[in-house]
């Protein structure tokens, strides 16, 4: 697994670009777009939100009917063309339709995606401008940090990685970019990700191998605890490379295990860059009877507003955390429970042992490992802490 520059434009076969379209009053780039030489397979994975933005419904009916047949993706930042009824839906069509128009490309071929405040309007005449920009200078340009740069919102850091497999004559590249700051909480995080390859696979097994990569990356992560509207993950085939994936093998799980790695790495850039974020903490719940209960009684202390604030705080009152894995409802045995900070054990036995000393939350990032005694299963959960700069960007934010 070698890791390669190019981002979204690292597989063969695709351009991108990212452009100031005048959405963002910043005048910071807000229109992002990503084409592709010829049609590609594709497979996309949605917010669950009942409230699915415009450009949600959208994308997941034209992949639905033409997952063989696409060109590539228009995205907008600063509004998320969410809760705007039939004419956000007429909106996220327009934006496809100035794409697939200007390129000639067949109807139903370029994905929607939008992020941003949620409630108003797209301003259609700033966004009509703002696409055509964007196809004009695709033609003479191309760059996947200026793409991921325009779906930033909240966001601090550009998030984008590319990787390449390569063995004798056979040979592959993931690509992505992705964005994410704020409301970041499965299923999925909050957050857009645009993924490309040119490994050649059938649309059914990308479908798979994207799901089942999301589930085990954007699902383990959380920021605060909130589902966004928006959330979208779409990934792109371009089948251009030496190599071929038509079933579950060796092939297959070597592909997904990169693709795997990709998505990782955004969603720990994700994390990373959370609003206000001055710590990470991996919250392991390890040895349940059941994944459901690891999983359960990670997300209760993850999301949990008085461990984060004790994580900001430094301060190490380690009632709360028992407290939240008290709270998941699950019939926990005490005298099995083994409770660790940084390789430190704080609880067991059901006493408390005390931390070593008063430092061990000052670092960036923290270890909380549950060790329930029951079982076998685990669950893993990235998280972070809450600070007084989250709660002044997500106050001000409009």
């Amino acid at each position: 697994m070698q890791k390669i520059s190019g981002g979204v434009i690292a597989p063969k076969g695709f351009r991108a670009i990212g452009v100031a379209g005048g959405i963002k009053i910043s005048g910071k780039k807000d229109i992002s777009l990503i084409i592709s030489d010829g049609p590609c397979v594709a497979a996309g994975v949605f917010t669950e939100n009942i409230f699915k933005a415009a450009p949600v419904i959208v994308s997941m009916e034209i992949l639905k009917r033409n997952p063989t047949g696409i060109r590539g993706i228009i995205a907008n930042s600063g509004n998320a063309n969410c809760l705007t009824g039939e004419k956000g839906i007429e909106d996220a069509k327009k934006m496809a339709k100035i794409v697939e128009e200007y390129f000639g490309f067949e109807e139903n071929t370029i994905l929607v995606a939008s992020t941003g405040i949620i409630g108003k309007p797209l301003p259609m005449e700033i966004i009509e401008y703002g696409i055509r920009k964007a196809c004009e200078k695709i033609k003479q340009e191309s760059s996947s940090t200026f793409s991921a740069e325009a779906i930033m919102t909240t966001d601090t850091k550009i998030k984008e990685t590319a990787i390449q497999h390569i063995s004798g004559l056979e040979s592959f590249r993931i690509g992505a970019i992705g964005k994410g700051s704020g409301m970041i909480n499965p299923s999925m995080a909050t957050m857009l990700c645009f993924v490309t390859t040119d490994v050649k696979i059938t649309q059914e097994l990308l479908q798979k191998a994207l799901k089942d990569a999301v589930e085990e990356t954007f699902n383990k992560i959380s920021v605060d605890g909130d589902m966004s509207t928006n959330d979208t993950v779409f990934i792109l085939s371009s089948r251009k490379a030496e190599f071929s994936i038509t079933k579950k093998d060796e092939k297959y799980e070597l592909f997904y295990n990169y693709l795997k790695e990709v998505l990782n790495t955004i969603a720990m850039m994700i994390v990373e860059d959370g609003e206000g974020v001055t710590k990470v903490a991996k919250i392991s719940v390890i040895n349940a009877n059941k994944k459901s209960i690891a999983e359960k009684i990670s997300r209760r202390v993850g999301n949990s507003l008085l461990i984060k604030t004790m994580l900001f705080g430094e301060n190490p009152n380690w009632g709360r955390i028992l407290a939240a894995i008290g709270s998941a409802g699950e019939n926990i045995k005490p005298e099995k429970l083994i409770v660790k900070v940084n390789d430190k054990t704080i609880f067991e036995k059901n006493t408390y042992i005390g931390y070593p000393n008063n430092d061990i939350l000052k670092n960036k990032y923290i270890n909380i490992t549950i060790d329930l005694g029951t079982g076998k299963e685990e669950f893993t959960l990235y998280t972070t802490d809450l600070s007084y700069e989250y709660v002044k960007i997500n106050a001000e934010y409009t």
